[in-house]
């Protein structure tokens, strides 16, 4: 994808990745048309809609970015620690997906993650902003209503 940005191939994309439009244009790459879905039912909205212009190709990540296409950030945290990433919940469609096959949804109460809040862990938090302030204002309230260490 990345090696044919420039050659005029007709891009039409379907995702549950919102900010999927600003990606692929950071990358230059032309998208003819976008659709978003959030569930099953969207999903399966979209892809009929999208099989009226033609054949459809699914095109896992993987098999266009071999390696990750943007500059990897300087750390932001100490290296010397170990680090813990973690997802707070899944999105709306991964919860949908899990729902229809019967399976819990994907998501981890803060107080799991208190353990790992000290100084020899490096904790890098994924979500939403609003996952990560409801995560904060939960762990705001367990600090405050820890017992005191001797």
């Amino acid at each position: 994808m990345l090696a044919n940005r420039n050659v005029p191939i007709r891009y039409v994309v379907a995702s549950h990745l919102k900010g999927a439009g600003d990606l692929f244009q950071a990358l230059g790459i032309t998208i003819e048309k976008i659709a978003v879905f959030h569930d099953l039912a969207s999903q399966k909205q979209v892809l009929d809609l999208f099989r009226q212009l033609g054949e459809l190709h699914p095109c896992p990540r993987c098999q266009y970015f071999p390696a990750p296409p943007f500059a990897i950030p300087t750390r932001l945290f100490d290296a010397r620690r170990k680090t813990v990433g973690v997802h707070l919940g899944g999105s709306t469609f991964s919860i949908d997906i899990l729902r229809h096959h019967g399976l819990p949804s994907k998501a981890l109460p803060a107080r799991v993650l208190q353990p790992f809040l000290h100084d020899n862990i490096n904790l890098l938090v994924f979500g939403t902003k609003d996952e990560i302030a409801a995560f904060q204002t939960v762990m705001h309230f367990l600090e405050a209503t820890a017992p005191s260490k001797p």
